[in-house]
């Protein structure tokens, strides 16, 4: 503060002194930079008209004192200008050959930076073509002869004197590449020896799912021929049956017509005792009996075959069809049982 007043002591303006330019200085930061009440506001306000009303002042006393040299100034103005004259055409002259120079220069700095630009976008070209085999490894649905060749690419790949300051670089790239590829190889022989292992098993399951099919369809025709040869069975000895309820028939009206009809109703069982119908109807059972019998062992050999069917144990399937089929298989397997067991029991 005391060096500004001191600067300004030459204008002859009383109001520019030290101790009053301290004196409003302190005023002025007694009040907050928000002031709080209305009286520091009007000191506030006071204080800055004050301060703009010795402006003016200022400005008055700098023309009065600058009136006396306004003549030398404008001799020295005119002398300055006549230096000027005599400078600048030297300035042209050599601002000329300056130029020329100088776009000369700018030429061959412009020839230089193309070239470098030409260098640059060869090693970029070559940086790239690193990153870009490695990223063509990484598309979807490659497979690992694809991704074998990508890494024989790579691995044929040399960083040499032509990658020049981006040789670390082109290595460390190269390096993380191959490594990245592969990876990527392993991973693709692994999911092609998994989708190997997993169409086998599927082949398996679906080969097996055929010959359980084939099985239960071949178990089907044996069963509709037992069935036929028992439908065969049961209608020979329904028509025994019948023969000989007629034969007996025939011997009931032959005998009534020779003893006559007032016999006919009292006395046809009590005279029928031991007679040539009980023997035949006694004979029919016997045959019958005979012909089960005879059946006895085939009927023991259905109900064997029922109890193998029974026991078939599906194998382990591993997909949700094959598990279907054998699931639809292994409920006609049930069904052909209890149809057999039924059948051999009306024997």
């Amino acid at each position: 503060m005391e060096s500004a007043t001191m600067e300004l002591a030459p204008l002859g303006i009383a109001e520019i002194t030290a101790s009053n330019l301290a004196l409003m200085e302190s005023q002025i930061l007694d009040i907050p930079e928000t002031p709080e009440n209305k009286d520091q506001y009007s000191t506030a306000r006071d204080m800055h008209i004050q301060a703009k009303k010795i402006l003016p002042l200022i400005e008055t006393r700098r023309k009065e004192i600058k009136a006396p040299h306004l003549e030398k100034c404008r001799e020295i103005d005119a002398t300055a200008k006549d230096a000027v004259s005599m400078i600048q055409p030297l300035i042209e002259m050599s601002g000329s050959r300056r130029g020329a120079w100088e776009a000369i220069a700018e030429k061959e700095k412009e020839v230089a930076m193309a070239a470098e630009k030409v260098r640059l976008d060869e090693i970029k070209e070559k940086l790239e073509a690193i990153s870009n085999t490695v990223l063509q490894a990484q598309e979807y649905g490659k497979t690992s002869a694809e991704i074998s060749y990508i890494l024989d690419a790579l691995l044929e790949i040399k960083v040499d004197d032509s990658y020049q300051e981006f040789a670390d670089q082109a290595l460390k790239s190269l390096m993380d590449g191959t490594e990245l590829v592969q990876s990527t190889l392993d991973r693709a022989l692994k999911f092609e020896a998994d989708q190997k292992a997993q169409a086998e098993i599927e082949a398996k399951n679906k080969a097996e799912a055929e010959r359980l099919a084939r099985m239960a369809e071949d178990q089907e025709k044996a069963a509709a021929a037992i069935r036929v040869e028992l439908d065969a069975a049961r209608a020979e000895i329904q028509a025994e049956k019948d023969r000989m309820a007629q034969v007996a028939e025939a011997e009931r009206v032959a005998w009534c017509e020779k003893i006559g009809a007032e016999y006919y109703i009292a006395d046809w069982n009590e005279a029928h005792i031991n007679t040539e119908f009980d023997l035949a109807v006694e004979k029919a059972e016997a045959t019958e009996a005979a012909h089960k019998e005879e059946l006895k062992p085939d009927a023991e050999k259905l109900l064997m075959f029922a109890d193998y069917i029974g026991e078939i144990k599906l194998p382990d399937l591993k997909t949700d069809a094959a598990n279907e089929i054998g699931m639809m298989i292994d409920a006609r397997l049930r069904e052909l049982v209890t149809e057999i067991m039924s059948e051999v029991g009306s024997l």
